[in-house]
Parts: structure tokens; sequence; C-alpha cells
């Protein structure tokens, strides 16, 4: 079935191939049978394709935190993730900005709590800034102070007008910084 499903062989022209046991419906395989019959009505092809589920560089998806982590990273370019009987779905910042009523509107909540570090170079200028969440092993690197402002100022109550007020910068700015910290899976939005 390679000339119908050509992503089933690496680009070496191998494929690792698993079986799922005719007998599957009195074992653990027994829902992965059901989807491999439902594909074959389907389509005519009596298989599906099961591939790696992460990101360049990470490890695989190994939990459904990890699937869902991996899902928002992929930034749309995944339509949906079926996780456990549920379809979950991204939403552009787009949307967020039209629920709010326009983007001063905003307000961004938390994704969890941070630590951050700013590291200069030996005249003082900020060289980079990055911050986790503290449960996590992994940094995030930030475009600028500007967005690490934003994100201190992240108290589930003030909008974005409110936090560029609060920090004396451009409100312009403080929507764009909102959109990168929405983007890195570091502020949400209330629906």
């Amino acid at each position: 079935k390679r000339e119908l499903v050509p992503a089933v062989t690496h680009i070496d022209g191998t494929a690792r191939l698993q079986t799922v046991p005719e007998n599957a419906e009195e074992n653990e395989w027994g829902l992965y049978r059901k989807l491999i019959e439902a594909f074959l009505q389907l389509t005519g092809v009596p298989m599906v394709l099961n591939t790696s589920f992460n990101l360049a560089g990470e490890p695989i998806v190994e939990t459904p935190l990890d699937a869902v982590r991996s899902f928002l990273a992929m930034r749309g370019t995944m339509a949906f993730l079926a996780l456990q009987g549920t379809i979950l779905r991204t939403r552009p910042f787009e949307s967020n900005v039209a629920a709010a009523g326009g983007a001063a509107s905003l307000v961004p909540q938390l994704a969890s709590e941070f630590v951050s570090e700013t590291t200069a170079t030996s005249r003082g200028d900020v060289a980079g800034v990055r911050v986790r969440a503290v449960e996590a092993n992994a940094w995030v690197d930030l475009k600028d102070e500007l967005s690490l402002a934003v994100l201190e100022e992240v108290d589930g109550e003030a909008n974005a007008a409110a936090i560029a007020e609060a920090i004396g910068a451009d409100e312009d700015a403080v929507v764009e910084a909102l959109r990168e910290l929405y983007d890195l899976r570091l502020v949400h939005f209330a629906a």
C-alpha cells in the first residue's frame, strides 16, 4: 500500500510494521482494531499510520500533558488532538481579541507560576530573557524585556490597556507581547 500511503515508509524505504491480533476485541487492542476496521471501510486501506508525536528536538510524547503541550506548541499546524474521547482545538489569538471586544480589553491569565532570568553583557546590555514554569525544566526564550514586564503584570484581572499603563508601555506593543506570550503558552484568556 506504499503508493496509497507514502508516509508508511521512512526516507530510506524501510518501515516498521506493527500488527493487531484478529482476536483484538477480546484484549487491550480492541479499540485500535475497531479504528483500523473503520478506516478500511472508509478508504479500502486496512491500516492506519501510527507515527511518533513530538516536536523537533523533544522526546516522544508519553503522557496526556505531553500531548497537549506539543499540540499547542504546533500553533495551529495540526487541526485537532483527540485525547481519551475528547477533541481539542486551538483558539487563534484573534478569536480571543474578538471575544474580548478588542485587543485593549484582553485579560490574560498565567498558564502557571514561573521563574525568570535576564542575562546581560559586561556593559550591562540585556543579552537574553527567558522564563520557565516552576514545575518544568525547559526554559522559554522571550523576545525582549517588555515581554517579561508584561508577563510579570499578568494577574488575571488587569486588561492589556491597564498593563500598558502600569509599565508605561505602548498599548499596541503590549498586545504584541501578549500575542507572543499566548503563542508560547505562557498566558491564556478566559473563554
